[in-house]
């Protein structure tokens, strides 16, 4: 009996054995972030968030924006699905301006019937904004300035209706340091940043601007559309600009210590 049990004994003894080899005790094992532990039939899900896809809007949403300056039309969108839609232009010169929009119908033949659009502002000064609203079928439509010679000077655009235009994407911002030059305005209107940042601007306009700051501390060359500005700011305080082009355009710098 004694014998039996001392065979038993050693053969639990070589089983237990077997089942730990491979595993010593040596602390946790490092792995790649996301792939799954030595020994494991299935992976660690990944703790990485993904990137959300860009958001699409309807430009005629809340108002398709129009911008008016010296010398060219901005509009939102070059294209637009058919229907109703408020157009809200507004002026970001420093002159006077008119808002005036056809469809190529009436302007090809001089006649505007019930069958062709045609409106017809009235003047609007630097910081202005006219609004319309209107249905729109179809086609082409020429938005300009109707004022002297400033359609000659650039002041006209084309806006395209059709039912499959696409919709904006709204791209995500790219540092909080950025400002974007577009639609006649600055985007952000204040950026607040830290001590030693160093902030860039990017006009995205087809017009030239400038960053100028109030107290003279910083000031841009003429900016050229797709032309960049980088100040680096290494004092607190709030920093005041304009575009001496288009002193409508205004924005702010808060530099936090």
């Amino acid at each position: 009996m004694k014998r039996f049990l001392g065979v038993a004994a050693v053969a639990v003894s070589l089983v237990l054995s077997a089942c730990t080899v491979g595993t010593p005790d040596a602390g946790p094992v490092a792995t790649s972030p996301g792939s799954a532990p030595s020994g494991s039939s299935s992976p660690t899900p990944s703790a990485t968030p993904k990137a959300s896809a860009p958001t699409k809007v309807d430009p005629r949403k809340s108002g398709l924006d129009v911008a008016f300056g010296e010398y060219a039309v901005v509009p939102e969108a070059k294209a637009i699905r058919p229907g109703k839609v408020t157009l809200v232009v507004h002026n970001g010169g420093r002159l006077t301006h008119g808002f005036e929009m056809k469809d190529d119908d009436g302007r090809e033949s001089g006649k505007f019937d019930g069958r062709s659009l045609k409106i017809e502002g009235p003047r609007f000064g630097p910081g202005d904004t006219y609004r319309v609203t209107v249905t729109l079928k179809p086609g082409l439509y020429e938005m300009e300035c109707y004022i002297a010679n400033h359609d000659q000077l650039g002041m006209t655009t084309r806006l395209e209706v059709r039912p499959d235009a696409p919709l904006v994407k709204i791209a995500p911002a790219k540092k909080g340091s950025d400002v974007s030059i577009s639609g006649f305005a600055f985007n952000p209107t204040t950026t607040t940043v830290a001590t030693g940042t160093t902030v860039t601007w990017r006009n995205g306009d087809p017009t030239e601007h400038t960053v100028t700051a109030a107290d003279d501390s910083f000031k841009s060359e003429i900016l050229s559309s797709g032309k960049t500005f980088t100040v680096t700011f290494d004092r607190a305080g709030t920093f005041d600009y304009h575009c001496l082009i288009h002193p409508s355009m205004k924005g702010t710098i808060k530099v936090t210590s």
